[in-house]
């Protein structure tokens, strides 16, 4: 199950098309290996956070993230034009990609419209006590693409389960 190839159903009929082309794409193990890689990478720049670090720093990271949560909302649109919508969320593991990119793209717009500091923010350390919902958890949709590694076999479930653990301590 783990080594599963998408169901024939989802090929497109036309050799020659553009649907085709991005099928034979999205279906070859180089993009998966290369979504990985990208999970992988993702996940590094999420625990490069740390306190007090300097503005450009986590500038960086922001941008950073939104690159990445791009990359992951065009995975998505490629594969629904691969899959068409009925098939593509037939799989289990595309709809729950598909969630994630949109807490992510939801973490996104919040990062980027609510946390711009206006004038009135600048002077002082209190610039986000007046919200009234935390968002925070909009993060935890970035984190959630772990989970997807987890499908690719033994070691990286011991990786991930020891990791787990470990917040147990």
């Amino acid at each position: 199950a783990l080594n599963a190839k998408p169901i024939q159903c989802c090929k497109p009929k036309h050799e020659g098309s553009l649907r085709y082309r991005i099928w034979q794409t999205c279906t070859s193990s180089y993009f998966e290996f290369c979504i990985m890689v990208l999970i992988a990478l993702n996940t590094c720049v999420l625990m490069a956070k740390y306190y007090r670090s300097p503005q450009a720093y986590n500038d960086m990271l922001t941008y950073a993230n939104t690159t990445f949560t791009a990359l992951f909302t065009v995975e998505s649109i490629l594969k629904i034009i691969a899959f068409g919508l009925r098939n593509y969320f037939k799989d289990k593991w595309n709809a729950f990609d598909f969630i994630t990119v949109l807490g992510s793209i939801a973490d996104v717009l919040v990062t980027e419209f609510r946390f711009k500091p206006q004038a009135s923010q600048i002077a002082g350390p209190q610039k986000h006590k007046n919200t009234l919902l935390n968002l925070g958890f909009l993060r935890l949709f970035r984190a959630a693409r772990l989970i997807k590694l987890l499908r690719q076999g033994y070691t990286i479930r011991i990786l991930l389960w020891t990791f787990v653990q470990s917040f147990k301590v």
